[in-house]
């Protein structure tokens, strides 16, 4: 029998695949280490916050509408994870009624907060993140009676919410929105506990010290180097 050779014709197009598969990923490393360049080590935020404090009845206490300011610290451990302090003060007056008789006092709270925060969305000028908080809230009624309420208490919360941003400049970013649902634990050994559900609305400026934000010139680089 004789045995015959079978060649094996291959396409001149083939070696193009390796190619295209080496131009792929070296495109996926330069936009991941762009996107490492491209985020700031820390994100200092300033602004106004307001605070809805729901009704508490077992402290005969109504709904109050608190103003006051948020500052906030954000340590980026990586593009997309970071850690978060957060702090802030709001200040009003809030309704009661004790005895039959109604009346009002100013009220005094302080948060402060610690957890962490997820980038969830970023383009050029927006970016979205969410967070999930725990901390402890300072609840201060100066002038108020000890037998009405605590002239000064605190309390476990936690808080859950994110933000959007607008980045207007390589370091400055104004922050939109900010909504967050705080979550309080009233009451103390002496009495039933139980949780009270607020809503915290923040918008301000975001600043970003050291590392750029951005860094555009590095871009047509990048793009000659992958066309060629």
């Amino acid at each position: 029998m004789e045995l015959k050779s079978v060649q094996l014709s291959i396409p001149e197009g083939a070696n193009l695949i390796p190619r295209i598969f080496r131009r792929a990923f070296f495109v996926v490393l330069i936009t991941l280490t762009a996107a490492a360049q491209d985020t700031p080590k820390v994100e200092i935020f300033g602004g106004y916050s307001f605070l809805k404090f729901t009704a508490q009845p077992r402290l005969n206490f109504e709904s109050a509408n608190l103003n006051g300011w948020k500052l906030s610290v954000k340590h980026n451990l990586t593009p997309r994870i970071g850690l978060l302090g957060d702090f802030s003060g709001h200040y009003g007056q809030q309704a009661f009624t004790q005895f039959g008789r109604n009346g009002s006092t100013t009220r005094r709270q302080h948060i402060y907060m610690f957890g962490p925060e997820l980038r969830v969305a970023k383009s050029r000028h927006l970016g979205l993140n969410v967070r999930a908080l725990i901390g402890v809230t300072n609840t201060n009624f100066p002038g108020l009676k000890p037998r009405i309420a605590p002239m000064d208490s605190n309390a476990v919360a936690a808080a859950f919410g994110g933000n959007l941003d607008y980045r207007i400049t390589n370091r400055l970013s104004y922050r939109i929105i900010e909504p967050e649902l705080l979550i309080v634990r009233v009451g103390n050994s002496r009495s039933e506990s139980w949780q009270q559900f607020n809503w915290r609305l923040s918008s301000g400026l975001v600043y970003t010290p050291g590392t750029l934000s951005h860094r555009s010139s590095r871009t047509p680089w990048i793009r000659g180097r992958v066309r060629r």
